[in-house]
This record gives C-alpha cells, structure tokens and sequence, in this order.
C-alpha cells in the first residue's frame, strides 16, 4: 500500500499536459490513474473514466489498483458539495461535472465484472443517503439495504463498508426521525469494528499495522459519533473514554494513509483524533487533575504540539515535586522501546556507536540515493542539521543511514550536493530492528536508550523539537 500511494504522489506531480492517444493508450497503470483523475477533475467524463476503472480491472496484476480507484479516490470527488454561488458558465461547468459523476456511477453499478460492483455497492448506497436525506422513505429502504447487505462481508475493512456506514450516521445525526436506523447501524458498526481490533505485537507485519491503524480510527470515530448524542454522563464518558484511547497513536501515524481519505469522506475535513475533544469534555465535567494530566500527557507524547498545552496545566497544578522537563522526560523514555545495538561505519570508515551517545538525545534518518522522497527533502535536512543540531551539540546528535546502497553512490551524492550532514552505511539489517517500513524513515533516541518512530509525513522538525524540548 505505501508503494501505491507513493506512486500516487509522484502521478500527481505529473504535468496533465500531452498525452498518448487514447486509441492506444500505454500499457501503464499510471497512465490510466492520471487520466482518471482528470477525468473526474478538469475534464469531467463519466465515460473515459469508466473505461480507465475498466482496465485496471482487466489485467490481474493491476486489481490492487482498483480499492486506490474505486474505494479511495472517487468517493473523495463524490464528497465534493455544489457551489451555490456560481453563475454563468461557471455553474454549467459545475452542473455538468455533478451530472458525469452520477452517470458514473450508473456505469460502474451496471459493468459486468463483479470486482468493480462490488466496491461501489456500498458507495452508492452512501451517496444516495446524502442526495436523499430529506426523503425518509428512501433513506429508511437505502440505509436497510446497507445494513442487510454489506454486513455480509468478512468484516467492514473490505471495500471500506466501515467508511461509508461512518458516513451514513455522520449524514443523519441530529435527525431524529432516523435515530432508530442509525442506532442499528451503529450497534452493527461497533461490534464489528471491536472484534476485528488488531493487538499490537514486536512481531507485527507490515500490513497488519495498516490494518490496525484503519480499524482503531474508524472505531474512535464511531465512538465519538456515540459520544456526541449519548443521553447519558455514564454513555457520554464511555464513548469519550474509547473515541480518545483508540484515537491515532505514533504506529497509526506511519499508516495514516489507510483512514486519511476516510476523514475527508465522512467529515468533509481532516480530524485525525478525538483526544483534545475528551480532554476539553472531562475539564467541563471537573475530572480530576491526576487525571487531566494524564490525558494531556498521552496526547502530546502522540502530537508533541500539545506539550505546551500539558507544561501550562502542569505549572498550573503541581501535583509533583520534579520540574516539567523532568516529567516530561519521563514519560518519553517510559513511552519509549529499547534502542536496538547501533555499530555501523560512516563514509569516512570510523565507527559510529550508539552507546557513545548516551546521555544526548539522538535523531536517526534513514535513507538512499535511490529514493525521490529522501532526496527531496535532503535540502531541508542539511538546514537542520546546521541550524539546529550543531547548535545544540552535547544535548543532540544526528545520524543518518543509508540503506540498500553503496558507499560509493553515497559519497558521490554528498560531494554532489555538498552535504555535510553525517552519513552512516547500513548493515543491511539495522533500518528492520527500527521497525523501517518506508523511507525516509526516522527516529528519535533518548539519553537512556529508548525511541520513538517519527510519523511519515509528520512535520518532523517540529517533532524533534517539541519532544526534545530544546
């Protein structure tokens, strides 16, 4: 999966200018994702991207594709709502783009491989809840229809039944002539979503760290949905309690390509966790402070913006002796794994140990020549290195590693650029004992030996900073 969103990166880099005639187009799965996109984006057309879904369905080394296509992207544009502003050819544009996306749909509920059916079943059913909210029969038949159908599967990850039942509910809270079919769906939703959570392991695949990181957001969400209409304090604090426990945590943060469409689908905006939400609840309640700061620390160990928020409450209520860096402290190093034994040669052949490093914190970057994303950043890495890292010597160090590469490729690079951030080779074996899954990848050790995983695509300076507090 994260190769796939990758290269779905890298398409949408891609200039949309010329391309190969439509009469033979390449047989490259990129081209057809482009296309697709442009053509439920800038040139709305139900047919061409019809046939693009087509032929990723045709070839079985593509089918992976079609969950990106069919389960991620489109229900994005689906989401998208009218502007009612618009006049002139404006509006006609946005009318036709509206009227492509419902023939679109039309196309892929008639098409006559069941692969591509099946995952926009659930979809349509979603879609038509929202145009026919205002219609309590139809939404009664079309929300029955969901429960009676997709519940049917394995369970709600496959196709993303989770999502769109998230969405249905999300659509018609504060309706009470349909209270009684959202309480079922979300009874149906929440058990299914509860048996199926992925306990976390030293063992763990790759994949089923995606799928735990799908399933704890989705059951957050369902929980604070919950929360947010109990009737009682004793359901509101139940639901509050398991929205924030299962809200994203640095693990989920690495997969967080696995629910990010899912938010903007279901809330028409990113909100990844729904731990500041019970936070501000228990304050209002007059929770305890022991427990407030408990909360607030668990928060900004996750989003390390939040620890200015946790220093003011804790100066605010001194429940202990020790300073708030020493608390802090702490908890890092007790929310920590152990480091594993670090000794790897630099490009210049001396020896680089961790060991000799105790006693300073330590920010390790994992990269390679031959990644885009590594060297894109690398500009950015050598400013932090220089302005921060060398700035703060005896306190940080840094190190980075470079992995499934050659010595010679790496010094070349470096001379190249003119990089003086230090670089150590891999052992080929060090980046999986960091639990590396993607690169770059980085993480940050603490004086006595623990780490922590930056989250991918988490504003990682900022992360270094806030949790080292320098």
């Amino acid at each position: 999966m994260r190769i796939i969103v990758l290269l779905f990166a890298v398409i949408m880099a891609l200039p949309s200018g010329a391309q190969p005639s439509p009469v033979t187009p390449p047989d490259d799965p990129s081209w057809y994702l482009r296309n697709f996109q442009e053509f439920l984006g800038e040139r709305p057309d139900a047919d061409s991207a019809h046939y693009c879904i087509t032929r990723i369905a045709s070839k079985p080394e593509w089918s992976q594709l079609l969950d990106m296509f069919l389960v991620d992207l489109l229900p994005m544009y689906l989401s998208e709502k009218p502007i009612d502003s618009l006049s002139g050819d404006l509006k006609v544009m946005e009318d036709k783009k509206f009227a492509e996306y419902e023939k679109l749909i039309i196309l892929l509920e008639a098409d006559t491989v069941a692969a591509i059916r099946e995952r926009v079943m659930p979809m349509k059913l979603s879609h038509e809840v929202r145009r026919q909210a205002g219609n309590p029969a139809a939404v009664r038949q079309l929300v029955n229809t969901f429960i009676n159908t997709q519940f049917t599967q394995p369970d709600v990850s496959r196709y993303k039944i989770g999502k769109y039942a998230l969405a249905i509910i999300h659509d018609l809270d504060g309706r009470p002539e349909y209270s009684s079919l959202t309480d079922e769906l979300s009874d149906r939703l929440l058990a299914d979503l509860k048996k199926h959570q992925v306990p976390l392991t030293d063992t763990i695949s790759r994949a089923m760290v995606d799928r735990r990181a799908w399933f704890r957001y989705s059951y957050a969400l369902a929980n604070y949905q919950l929360a947010v209409k109990a009737k009682t304090k004793t359901d509101r604090d139940r639901f509050y309690q398991q929205a924030y426990a299962y809200s994203p945590d640095l693990r989920d943060q690495n997969s967080k390509y696995q629910y990010g469409y899912d938010m903007i689908y279901i809330l028409g905006e990113p909100n990844e966790t729904f731990q500041d939400e019970y936070i501000t609840y228990m304050r209002s309640t007059g929770a305890p402070v022991q427990q407030v700061l408990s909360l607030l620390t668990s928060t900004a160990l996750v989003h390390p913006l939040y620890r200015d928020t946790l220093r003011q409450y804790y100066q605010a209520h001194p429940l202990k002796k020790e300073s708030f860096d020493d608390y802090w402290y702490k908890q890092v190093s007790k929310s920590g794994r152990i480091a594993p034994v670090t000794a790897l040669y630099r490009t210049d052949s001396t020896l680089f140990e961790l060991a000799a490093l105790k006693g300073q914190w330590v920010f390790v970057d994992f990269w390679g020549t031959w990644c885009g994303p590594c060297r894109f950043e690398h500009p950015e890495l050598e400013a932090f290195y220089k302005d921060f890292i060398q700035k703060n010597e005896g306190k940080i160090a840094m190190m980075t590693i470079a992995c499934r590469d050659t010595k010679e490729k790496v010094l070349d690079y470096m001379k190249e650029k003119n990089y003086s951030f230090p670089v150590a080779m891999s052992d080929g074996k060090i980046q999986n004992s960091f639990g590396i899954t993607g690169y770059p990848g980085k993480v940050l050790v603490t004086p006595d030996g623990k780490f922590v995983s930056v989250p991918f695509g988490m504003d990682w300076k900022g992360f270094v900073q806030n949790y080292t507090g320098l």
